[in-house]
């Protein structure tokens, strides 16, 4: 599997020193498979450097696909962006 946004991702985040990472999932952007896939990657790589995925903005869809793949619970969701920050 590609891994090209999992790899990005934790490129920016080491540069930032930090792997508390927040993904906004709003403005109308649709999970597929790849891309899910894609956050499972990323959730495990920041998990082991010891840091949170959190995601936000979910719609019914998104929020349909990730628990359809089973993998809705590994993830921590909120609302907006706001209560991602506040987690």
């Amino acid at each position: 599997m590609d891994t090209l946004l999992a790899d990005a991702v934790m490129s920016v985040a080491g540069e930032r020193g930090s792997h508390r990472i927040i993904f906004d999932l709003g403005d109308g952007l649709m999970l597929t498979s790849l891309l899910s896939g894609q956050l499972v990657i990323l959730h495990k790589r920041v998990h082991l450097k010891g840091g949170i995925l959190r995601l936000c903005g979910l719609s019914e869809f998104n929020r349909d696909v990730l628990r359809l793949m089973g993998v809705l619970d590994r993830f921590h969701t909120y609302s907006d962006r706001g209560a991602a920050e506040r987690g």
